[in-house]
């Protein structure tokens, strides 16, 4: 099973339909916003992932967004599931990117066998979850990957147990949760990972600098 589709009232209580709501808004002219992001660190990991998957491996990302640019990379060569848990954007995801297999639906949610895949993909999704609940998560994941699979994401690198903005890019209410990088690193090994790499590193969102904790880790 997928898992059920992730819906309700907004409310301070239940976090996550926050995000869900403004990346429905947001769905139509996301793309736009993150190709303006310098450097596209995405790229980067795909290409190291391109260096080493065989075609045809399973590959799951969580927070899949339009598709872009990760389906679109990944779905023409391997088994690629993507999900989301707003429905505007795999509805846009489905539309530009055919090949790929697009569910709605909450990460924290997901029920799926054990040793299903050989990737999991998490680019700026995690940070959106609630950070008490991110340990568990990295714990599924690890579950779900086959011996030897990868986990390839961006996760936060600052202590953050709740974060929010009233108007993000104009859609609206949106919700941040994360740990340092650090608490992150452990975190991950906590949960079964070798940390391949582990390294903190900065992009420019239009004149503000971000940095996030860029992750390769393998199960």
């Amino acid at each position: 099973m997928i898992g059920a589709p992730y819906h309700g009232p907004v409310t301070d209580a239940d976090p996550v339909n926050i995000v869900v709501a403004g990346y429905d808004r947001l769905a139509r002219r996301w793309d736009r916003w993150t190709d303006s992001i310098q450097p596209p660190l995405r790229e980067r990991y795909l290409d190291w992932l391109d260096e080493r998957l065989l075609p045809g491996s399973s590959v799951l990302e969580l927070g899949s967004g339009t598709g872009r640019p990760v389906a679109e990379r990944l779905a023409s060569r391997h088994e690629y599931l993507g999900v989301d848990a707003s429905p505007e954007m795999v509805a846009v995801a489905t539309g530009n990117v055919p090949a790929g297999r697009f569910a709605v639906a909450e990460m924290r949610q997901l029920d799926l066998p054990t040793s299903e895949f050989d990737v999991v993909v998490a680019f700026y999704s995690i940070i959106h979850v609630p950070r008490t609940d991110q340990s568990a998560l990295f714990h599924e994941i690890h579950r779900w990957l086959r011996p030897g699979g990868y986990f390839v994401a961006c996760l936060s690198s600052g202590d953050l147990p709740v974060g929010e903005e009233d108007d993000w890019l104009g859609a609206g209410r949106m919700f941040w949760s994360g740990y340092d990088a650090d608490t992150n690193r452990q975190l991950l090994k906590n949960a079964g990972f070798d940390l391949i790499e582990a390294s903190v590193l900065s992009q420019m969102e239009g004149d503000e600098e971000v940095q996030f904790l860029w992750v390769l880790a393998q199960a």
